[in-house]
This record gives structure tokens, sequence and C-alpha cells, in this order.
């Protein structure tokens, strides 16, 4: 499984600046500065992938229906996230695409 980090963050972290202390001359000091323009540039170059991040939620269930005509019984949810009200019970949100954990009963 891919993992996805910010190009920024990462940026940022090269961008710390280097000093003697960690360099052994000022010939050391000046490779390790174009190794991290090199790297920059790399980051730079690496296409952006299209992620969202993963929204989690719950369902809420708001009725029941015992009596329902056919005899079934009939529940009806609400997202947490969207609070869109659907009589889909999933993994998913069919709305707002929030991954569901659990399912919270409303007294």
């Amino acid at each position: 499984m891919n993992e996805y980090i910010s190009r920024g963050a990462a940026l940022e972290e090269l961008n710390k600046p280097i000093t003697m202390s960690v360099c052994l001359d000022k010939t050391d000091l000046a490779i390790k500065r174009m190794q991290r323009d090199r790297d920059a540039a790399m980051i730079r170059a690496i296409p952006a992938a299209d992620v969202a991040p993963v929204v989690h939620g719950h369902w809420k269930v708001v009725q029941r229906h015992e009596h329902y005509p056919s005899g079934k019984s009939y529940e009806a949810y609400y997202c947490s996230v969207c609070g869109i009200r659907s009589i889909e019970y999933g993994q998913y949100c069919p709305h707002c695409g929030a991954n569901m954990i659990y399912t919270e009963v409303d007294a």
C-alpha cells in the first residue's frame, strides 16, 4: 500500500540549515548543499498524487419501524459526517464517502 507525504513538509525538512558541525570542512559543506539542492529538485519533479484525507464517521439509527406493511423492520440512518439520511447501511456513506466505523443507536 502506498504512503503519501506532504511535499512541503519534505522540502521544509531538506531546507534546514547545514552547519559546519556536521561537516568535515568547507568542501564537505558545499557537497552537502549540492546534494540537498539535487534532492529538493527530485522531490519537486515527482508528480503529485490525487489523494483525499480519510474521513471517519458512524451511522446513527434515528428511526425504527417494527410494523412495516411487509412485516419487516425498517431503520433509517444518518451519517455523522454529512448528516444526510440513508436507508443504506454500509461501510461507506453513499453521499459523502465517509468510512463508517460503527453504528450509534439514538434512544
